[in-house]
């Protein structure tokens, strides 16, 4: 039972990750922005993104969740940034009837995020004393507080600017 419900999982997660891509590219589309998904298995993003005149090339990385978890799964790979990326972190409710949240944050914004705040967790003994364990695994959080301290920027509602920030994707002049 434990293998079925694993994969079945699996099958979910792979499915909500494909509903957030597709639910970005309409609403670039939408922003008669030209874009395109990435072959599957593309390492580093998901989708391509032009502007109509094809002066400014971005590309996405969409993360999915469900529900208010308070962050999205990242790895240590995310904590270098790639020029012209941009992360659209996707939080789909369990209520179908609620709209989705969408947050547009620049890759070196991420990287700076995860670095500090998985860095700020090792350096802290575990409950139990010992050192923590370096892992890949990683979260962008809603709030940074637990690893950053108070008076950190990454505070509840630093997502908030980034909130359908579409605007971002576009040369200045457009924006």
């Amino acid at each position: 039972m434990a293998i079925t419900n694993k994969v079945t999982s699996e099958r979910n997660s792979t499915l909500i990750g494909a509903a957030g891509e597709h639910y970005v590219m309409s609403i670039l589309l939408r922003q008669n922005l030209i874009c395109t998904l990435a072959p599957v298995g593309a390492p580093d993003f998901d989708i391509l993104i032009t502007e109509r005149d094809g002066k400014k090339v971005s590309t996405i990385q969409v993360k999915t969740t469900t529900g208010n978890t308070g962050g999205w799964q990242m790895r240590e790979k995310h904590e270098k940034p790639i020029a012209g990326m941009f992360y659209c972190f996707v939080n789909f409710w369990h209520e179908t009837d609620k709209l989705p949240e969408c947050y547009i944050v620049p890759s070196e914004k991420v990287a700076n995020i995860l670095q500090n705040d998985h860095q700020s967790w090792v350096n802290t003994p575990a409950k139990n004393g010992k050192t923590r364990n370096n892992g890949d695994m990683r979260k962008l959080c809603r709030d940074h507080t637990k690893n950053l301290g108070s008076n950190t920027e990454y505070c509840e509602g630093w997502l908030n600017k980034y909130k359908n920030n579409w605007d971002q994707l576009r040369s200045k002049k457009d924006a």
